[in-house]
């Protein structure tokens, strides 16, 4: 059930475009916020207890993301960022704090401060590389994830732009058929509003709406009963209260409670 949840969990970023998200506007959070704590619940689709998956804990600092924390019970994870003067993600460090090892991110921009590149350490080993392509206009037009050990690569391709924020992105995988491992999602004003998937032969369809907010309403995938999401706000817009339900499928059945402060980061 765990599995189930965290992964329709992860439909609450849809709003984020490629790359990382570490600004407010990136999560959809008030440009205020300075920590959110979220406490994440499923249902037991025998008894409908309400049952604790895990704690997410974000520390920000003027817009940007400072530290994450991320508590299963049995395992926490730490992500801490570092920025460069210009206000781009340098450094990503993500501590296991059971295993006490440490992977990092590193990132790499060229001179119009365009992400060009970054590599992904696991356990102080280069694990994959990523790089980035750009038109003329400066939209992302191409990645290419590379993992050094195997050669597996994951390629995107982002086409049919009509805004910087409106357009498709394409991912398949180099040592596989296109056809045999593809995602393609339309992206309107930053919002992923329909997604086709195929892998192998089995292919769906998933279409999303949003509220006036940019938060994710309604999941519909084919046929399926849709996946409903609905909120409570606090007076600076962000939200208190998630409840996620499906009438067809009770493992979806969740609920999100959310504790926000604020601060005016006033820099003496």
């Amino acid at each position: 059930m765990k599995s189930l949840l965290i992964s329709i969990i992860v439909l609450l970023g849809l709003s984020v475009q490629a790359q990382e998200q570490f600004r407010t506007s990136h999560f959809n959070w008030s440009p205020k916020t300075q920590t959110i704590q979220k406490e994440i619940y499923g249902f037991n689709s025998e008894t409908n207890e309400k049952e604790w998956i895990k704690t997410e804990t974000y520390v920000f600092y003027n817009t940007y993301l400072d530290t994450m924390v991320v508590d299963l019970g049995n395992a926490k994870e730490v992500t801490e960022c570092n920025y460069n003067i210009d206000g781009n993600l340098k450094v990503k460090y993500t501590y296991y704090l059971q295993s006490e090892t440490q992977d990092k991110t590193l990132f790499f921009y060229d001179k119009e401060l365009r992400l060009t590149k970054s590599q992904e350490f696991v356990q102080g080993r280069l694990f994959s590389e990523t790089k980035y392509s750009y038109d003329k206009q400066n939209r992302l037009m191409k990645s290419v994830c590379r993992e050094k050990e195997t050669g597996f690569s994951e390629i995107t391709e982002y086409s049919n732009y009509t805004s910087d924020d409106s357009y498709t992105k394409t991912s398949y995988y180099k040592d596989a058929k296109k056809e045999a491992n593809l995602a393609i999602e339309i992206y309107k004003n930053g919002l992923l509003i329909e997604g086709n998937y195929q892998i192998f032969d089995l292919k769906s369809k998933v279409v999303y709406q949003y509220d006036e907010k940019r938060n994710v309403i309604s999941e519909q995938k084919d046929n399926e009963a849709p996946t409903f999401y609905q909120y409570e706000y606090d007076a600076e817009g962000n939200p208190t209260k998630i409840i996620i339900s499906n009438a067809q499928n009770p493992y979806v059945n969740s609920e999100i409670i959310i504790k926000s402060t604020y601060s005016e980061f006033i820099s003496n």
